[in-house]
């Protein structure tokens, strides 16, 4: 069975002092991203899967997780989130 990593992408909507962001999890290194939703797609999975890939991280799968919550994989265990390497 191949090993994967796990992203946890959730959604928060605007506020009186903030825009839409997206979250992403790293479920296996224990860290976190918070970027701003692009409306560039119909849901902010979409924005998440931009923002890995602009780093390097290719998503292989995803599948939904209740509302608004995402679930992404890859097999990339070496970038951070920050788009550094470990």
């Amino acid at each position: 069975m191949e090993n994967l990593r796990c992203f946890e992408i959730k959604y928060f909507g605007a506020t009186n002092t903030q825009g839409s962001r997206i979250k992403i999890n790293d479920m296996r290194f224990k860290k976190s991203k918070m970027i701003n939703r692009s409306y560039k797609h119909m849901n902010g999975k979409n924005d998440a899967i931009d923002y890995l890939k602009k780093i390097g991280i290719k998503v292989l799968y995803g599948a939904e997780f209740g509302m608004n919550k995402d679930i992404l994989l890859t097999d990339n265990f070496e970038m951070q989130l920050n788009g550094k390497v470990f």
